[in-house]
């Protein structure tokens, strides 16, 4: 479903030379400009997270041991391909 929203004429300046110069629609420079965000908003969240982990060290060592259970398994060999 589309949905319009407004935009400040700066941006909207931006997001035409941007598809000017890579030769694609605002609706995909957007959308590619949403993706990253959304990925990079991901990865810190991920990072935050680890770190966290990392301060805890009974969780820290909990996944560690868990980590070797599962490197440890068959259902992770990739080297049979």
């Amino acid at each position: 479903m589309s949905k319009m929203i407004r935009i400040a004429p700066d941006v909207d300046a931006k997001i035409d030379r941007i598809s000017t110069t890579l030769n694609m629609s605002k609706k995909d420079i957007v959308k590619r400009a949403i993706e990253k965000l959304d990925r990079e908003l991901t990865l810190k969240q991920i990072s935050n997270e680890y770190a966290e982990l990392r301060k805890d060290k009974k969780a820290w060592n909990r996944a560690l041991s868990e980590r070797l259970l599962w490197e440890a398994s068959d259902e992770w060999d990739f080297d049979d391909k």
